[in-house]
């Protein structure tokens, strides 16, 4: 919101700016077009008060009556010497033209600073939105699988090798009173279909814990570190729960 505040200022302050630039071009009156001829007459008979030089086909002037005129640029060498020796006030850079020029320039720096600005706020909005993005791990638990070890045919071996760690989970009271640790975890191995991720949701039905599931590829990014920080991701949310088991399927993709 702070951000949005400060582009709306600068643009506001662009927009008057510009107001004030055509207010100061159009809303005093045109001079008078005068012919260089009558120019010259208006000169030799003292009517001219100022005269604005510049490297323009015309040159603007005011009458001591108050009026203003433009006429063409003679470019004489000895044009602004022969002004002067008739007591006509010179002034080769005209007030106002310096002025617009001071005014366009903080206007084209207005807004210049406001699109650099407006930039750089979406940028570091977009990277560190990209950044927690690509950090983050994009799992929510399945809850209760429903799924037990009945539901299993077969691996025989496999279930009873489970059982031992889902007595770990429900009772890790009773292993800890005798020293015993939770192990670190278990690798199912096997070609695809002999049901490595249907006994992990029976370990998690088993032990009625909410159950993860995610693949290794998904840790295997081409950013340093984007990696690591997706595990950390997934544990903190799975230690949120306090039990749940964790099933990270090709693990290969991590470590061979």
């Amino acid at each position: 919101m702070k951000g949005r505040k400060k582009v709306l200022l600068i643009g506001l302050a662009a927009v008057m700016l510009i107001a004030l630039i055509v207010f100061v071009r159009y809303a005093q009156p045109s001079p008078e077009a005068v012919a260089y001829p009558d120019f010259i007459k208006a000169v030799e008979e003292g009517k001219v008060k100022t005269v604005y030089l510049n490297n323009d086909d015309k040159i603007r002037g005011e009458y001591k009556s108050g009026g203003s005129f433009i006429t063409d640029n003679p470019r004489k060498e000895d044009f602004k010497e022969y002004l002067l020796m008739k007591n006509i006030k010179v002034d080769e850079m005209k007030r106002q033209s310096q002025f617009e020029n001071i005014a366009s320039f903080l206007l084209m720096l207005a807004i210049f600073g406001g699109v650099l600005l407006f930039v750089s706020k979406g940028a570091s909005g977009q990277l560190q939105g990209g950044i927690s993005k690509l950090s983050s791990i994009r799992t929510q638990p399945e809850g209760k699988t429903g799924i037990t070890l009945k539901d299993i045919a077969g691996n025989e071996e496999a279930k009873e090798s489970v059982k031992e760690l889902i007595d770990f989970i429900k009772n890790p009271e009773v292993f800890a009173r005798y020293g015993a640790r939770l192990p670190r975890g278990i690798i199912f191995y096997g070609p695809p279909g002999t049901g490595k991720t249907l006994m992990a949701k029976a370990v998690a039905g088993e032990a009625d814990v909410p159950f993860y599931a995610v693949s290794g590829s998904d840790f295997v990014q081409i950013y340093v570190g984007v990696g690591a920080s997706r595990i950390r991701d997934l544990f903190k949310k799975a230690r949120e729960h306090g039990k749940c088991v964790i099933f990270i399927d090709e693990i290969d993709a991590l470590g061979k």
